[in-house]
C-alpha cells in the first residue's frame, strides 16, 4: 500500500496580482489631453523658428555690411557690396573693392566680374588667383525669407572711406509667417537693424520710426 501525501496549497492575497489596464475613458482623456498640447504647442515651435530664421538672415547681412565699411576705410578705397533677387526668397549679395558693382550669382573667385577682395598672400605679386577672396553670399540658409531692397543707388551700397560714408538704404526682410525686420543705412554710413511692425527678438516694435545717435 502506496501512501500519497497531499499539498495544501496555501493561497495568500497579499501576493495575487491584479491585471489592471486602460479604460476607455482614460484613453479618451488622454487623446483629448495630447490634442490640446499639440495645438497649443505646435504654431508656437514655427512661430519661434520662422523669427529664429528671420533674425539670423537680417543679422548675416547687418555683419557683411559692416565688414564692407571695415574694408573700404582699412583699404582707403571705396567697396561696393551689390544685391540681386529683390522682393524673392533666392536673394544674393556680395562685395568687391573699387566703385563698381559685382555679380553676386557668380560662385568662383577667377569668374568675371566675381565679388572678391585681394588678400595678398606674402608672394609679392597681387595679381594671382591665389590672392582673390570670394565675397559672396545668398539667403539659401533662410527658407521662405524674403529679402527687398529700396537703395539710392541701387542696386548697390559703396562704402566710402572717408569716414566709411555711404549710399543711403533699406534692406527689408519678410518671413514665411509676416514678421519683419529691416536695415536702415544712412549716409553717414550709420547701419542698423530694426522692426518695422511688431517686436521680432530683441527689436522692439516701431523701433525704425525712432531717431538714430549720429
Amino acid at each position: 500500500m502506496y501512501f500519497t501525501p497531499k499539498i495544501k496549497t496555501i493561497k495568500n492575497k497579499s501576493y495575487q496580482l491584479t491585471k489592471q489596464g486602460f479604460t476607455l475613458i482614460e484613453l479618451l482623456i488622454t487623446i483629448l489631453i495630447l490634442s490640446i498640447l499639440l495645438t497649443v504647442g505646435i504654431p508656437s515651435f514655427i512661430s519661434s523658428f520662422d523669427k529664429k530664421r528671420l533674425i539670423t538672415a537680417t543679422e548675416q547681412v547687418y555683419g557683411h555690411l559692416q565688414q564692407a565699411r571695415i574694408e573700404s576705410i582699412t583699404r582707403s578705397n571705396d567697396v561696393n557690396v551689390t544685391f540681386a533677387g529683390s522682393g524673392s526668397t533666392t536673394w544674393e549679395y556680395g562685395y568687391t573693392e573699387g566703385n563698381v558693382a559685382c555679380a553676386p550669382g557668380i560662385s568662383s573667385p577667377t569668374g568675371a566680374n566675381a565679388c572678391i577682395v585681394i588678400i595678398a598672400d606674402g608672394d609679392g605679386d597681387n595679381t594671382q588667383d591665389s590672392d582673390k577672396v570670394l565675397k559672396r553670399f545668398d539667403g539659401a540658409d533662410f527658407t521662405d525669407v524674403t529679402m527687398t531692397f529700396d537703395l539710392t543707388n541701387d542696386p548697390q551700397i559703396t562704402f566710402s572711406p572717408l569716414r566709411g560714408l555711404a549710399d543711403k538704404g533699406t534692406i527689408t526682410f519678410k518671413s514665411g509667417l509676416e514678421e519683419k525686420l529691416q536695415i536702415e543705412v544712412s549716409p553717414l554710413g550709420m547701419i542698423k537693424v530694426c522692426a518695422p511692425g511688431s517686436a521680432v527678438g530683441m527689436y522692439s516694435a516701431d523701433s525704425c520710426n525712432e531717431p538714430e545717435a549720429e
